[in-house]
């Protein structure tokens, strides 16, 4: 069993011996929601996309905010028709609009959508039809 002592615990006045191991250590530190944020940024970053592609300047942008420059990707969710164009729930809009780690979840699946093509988005109807509406008929 791979554990290790805590000794010297300023809560406990030096006093707790406890064993740990590696597990439960990690989750009386709360580090679990780091273990899952960052098996979803490995799926990104290790993604067969890069085996091929390499990043444009705008889509190395769009990487950054995503993943890194949350305050950045909020104003242009916020900021622009964002919401008006992509069918997105309310539930889920309130959620990104409060709490980070739904930002950034969101930022994850954006990258998805954007980078890898995923069907993880639509389009509003009616954006949808101006989107038809505007391409030309093959004759």
């Amino acid at each position: 069993c791979l554990g290790f002592s805590a000794k010297g615990s300023s809560a406990s006045g030096g006093e707790d011996e406890r064993q740990w191991t590696a597990g439960e250590w990690k989750k009386a530190q709360g580090i679990g929601i780091y273990d899952k944020m960052n098996e979803a940024y490995r799926e990104i970053t290790f993604h067969d996309y890069f085996q091929n592609n390499k990043l444009d300047s705008g889509k190395a942008k769009l990487l950054y905010r995503a993943c890194y420059d949350l305050g950045e990707f909020k104003r242009f969710l916020f900021g622009t028709r964002f919401f008006d164009i992509y069918d997105v729930e309310k539930e889920v809009i309130e959620k990104i609009k409060e709490d980070e780690e739904e930002l950034l979840n969101f930022g994850y699946r954006w990258v998805r959508f954007t980078l890898f093509n995923e069907e993880i988005f639509k389009l509003k109807d009616k954006e949808m039809d101006k989107l038809l509406k505007s391409k030309p008929t093959c004759r």
